[in-house]
């Protein structure tokens, strides 16, 4: 033994070795997997011999994995038609030629029994079906027997082997339906090239009497017979897994559908945000709700944020792409609401509601769905389980820390208000000045939410609701968390908050079908029975003549006189201009 073949046998069974070891790791630790795989497909093999009742899923899986083997079978089919038509007609031109053909005349006439076949499938294709795939494989494995036989090769030749495994035994395996029959087929044809083999072993001459011709044919033909159930195996497994992936698609789809629909019940525009918040399509509905639809206008690619008012835009995006609290599936679907305003053309303010639902799309990018309702002149649909009024995250703002006169602490509250523009619709902000001009004052007692007393410019409003006055509920519940920490530091600390808070455009409704905005400043009291309540000001209202606000809807709902009216709000004035007041279809 020479070095090279010392130094060639050491390299060899190192590698040998290490596949090994890494072949026992793999299974030491994937054990389970290993068997569940194995008797998964041992399984699809005995398929045949099951009797358990399949279910409708599991039939509607079979039905699409049958419809996508069809059509491979097809295009199977026509390379064959092809492919014997290139041998026919080389076999055709030897015979005219008289040259040294490599088939016999029984091979020859055999593949030209194959090619009728394949005529008669070219112009009839309807012969093939889901009822005769199986003829169809067992067709071409008798071909293979066939020619495998003495009478078409009466000299038994390895490279024939070969070839009846490229070109027809790992093909025709599309056509079964079992991957049983594909045990079975090339089961018989290996067994019957061995056979012949081991009997005439003198087939080729420079293998002649070598023991070497029959292990090399035996090995040609495992790893031939290893190949074609793999493949088989694999190749159902690939249906399985597109029809189940089709299956989730055209469910995901019809989820899609579903919710789009029920959200166009609810809202007055519905859109489609990509995971960077851009529309997907023009929306002609949020177009004419902003105002925006002119002739040529797209919003196709906008960002969805670019409507919303400024300082609000960075909390919808945040809320948009991580809420805080919101109904999740877990498998990439989630839906919760949240309130913003939204700003037109003429800078006009729409205070909307949003219903957000996220979803995977099925090449799993993240896709956003929202419906988008005008509720200025109406009630939130979600109230408090809105996203904004469930947030339980931001500081509490008056707490023990907040009561605390430093001066980092004394604009704590007013910080927090301005981070709750959608709860109450408006603006909240600290301002070292009252606004200036003649004042109305409004006294709310929190306990029964009632206006306890008002000046005389609303006197009318004394004993109104707050429910009937405030037609955001955001604004009741935030004049009650205030109320509510307000005692508690009172509790506490024995004192209350000496703070002035400012807002703007506050939507309130004066009576019914007249609606307006208020800006100005409000503060916590206390009474000489030691209730909590708030004293709210703002600049007296013109309210000589009948005004209302008539609520922006949707291209369906819209009409050319609110469009008219809207466009003239000017950006020195936020507060929106009162109109009459339409009743809702």
């Amino acid at each position: 033994m020479g070095t090279d073949d010392v130094v060639l046998m050491l390299v060899g069974a190192t590698l040998v070795c290490l596949m090994l070891l890494r072949l026992i790791v793999l299974v030491f630790f994937h054990a389970p997997a290993i068997c569940r795989t194995l008797r998964r497909w041992l399984t699809q093999l005995l398929l045949p011999l099951n009797p358990r009742k399949k279910s409708a899923e599991e039939l509607r899986l079979a039905d699409e994995i049958q419809r996508v083997r069809l059509a491979l079978s097809h295009r199977a089919l026509a390379l064959y038609a092809t492919l014997s038509w290139v041998i026919m007609a080389a076999a055709v031109v030897n015979i005219f030629l008289e040259s040294p053909r490599y088939l016999n005349m029984e091979a020859t006439w055999l593949f030209l029994a194959l090619m009728a076949t394949l005529t008669v499938y070219a112009f009839l294709p309807w012969t093939l079906c889901r009822h005769t795939l199986d003829f169809w494989y067992a067709l071409f494995t008798l071909v293979t027997l066939l020619y495998a036989s003495p009478w078409c090769t009466p000299v038994a030749r390895s490279f024939d082997a070969l070839l009846l495994c490229i070109f027809v035994r790992l093909p025709s395996s599309i056509m079964a339906t079992r991957t049983l029959w594909v045990v079975v087929g090339n089961s018989l044809v290996s067994l019957l090239i061995i056979l012949r083999n081991s009997i005439d072993p003198g087939g080729e001459s420079e293998l002649e009497g070598n023991s070497f011709a029959i292990s090399l044919v035996i090995g040609i033909e495992f790893s031939s017979f290893f190949l074609a159930v793999v493949f088989a195996a694999a190749l159902t497994g690939w249906m399985w897994q597109r029809a189940e992936l089709g299956r989730e698609n055209s469910k995901i789809s019809s989820d899609l559908s579903a919710v789009s629909m029920l959200l166009r019940l609810m809202s007055d525009a519905v859109v489609e945000l990509d995971q960077d918040l851009r529309l997907q399509r023009h929306s002609p509905e949020l177009s004419a709700m902003l105002l925006r639809d002119r002739p040529g206008s797209s919003l196709e690619g906008v960002r969805f944020t670019e409507f919303v008012y400024g300082s609000e835009a960075a909390r919808a995006a945040e809320l948009l792409q991580n809420p805080a609290c919101v109904l999740s599936t877990g498998q990439g679907t989630s839906a919760h609401a949240f309130h913003t305003r939204l700003v037109d053309t003429f800078t006009n303010k729409v205070c909307i509601e949003v219903f957000h639902v996220q979803v995977l799309s099925s090449d799993g990018e993240v896709r956003h769905l929202l419906g988008l309702r005008d509720f200025t002149d109406s009630a939130s649909l979600s109230g408090e389980r809105a996203t904004d009024a469930m947030d339980q995250s931001l500081p509490s703002p008056m707490s023990p820390a907040s009561l605390d006169q430093s001066p980092v602490a004394s604009h704590l509250l007013p910080e927090v208000m301005e981070g709750w523009p959608s709860q109450t619709s408006s603006s909240w902000r600290p301002q070292e000045e009252p606004p200036r001009g003649r004042q109305a004052f409004l006294e709310v007692d929190m306990e029964v939410k009632v206006v306890h007393s008002a000046s005389a410019s609303v006197a009318f409003l004394a004993g109104s609701a707050l429910t009937d006055f405030f037609t955001a509920p955001h604004t009741v519940q935030l004049l009650q968390r205030i109320c509510d920490e307000a005692q508690r530091g009172l509790d506490q600390e024995g004192t209350l908050p000496q703070k002035v808070f400012n807002y703007q455009d506050l939507p309130v409704r004066w009576s019914a079908g007249h609606y307006g905005t208020i800006h100005g400043t409000f503060q916590v009291v206390q009474s000489r029975f030691g209730r909590i309540g708030v004293v709210i000001s703002f600049s007296e209202p013109n309210l000589l003549s009948p005004m209302g606000r008539r609520t922006s809807k949707s291209s369906g709902r819209s009409s050319a006189t609110s469009k008219k009216q809207r466009s003239f709000g000017t950006s020195s004035q936020p507060a929106r201009s009162l109109r009459p007041t339409h009743a809702r279809l």
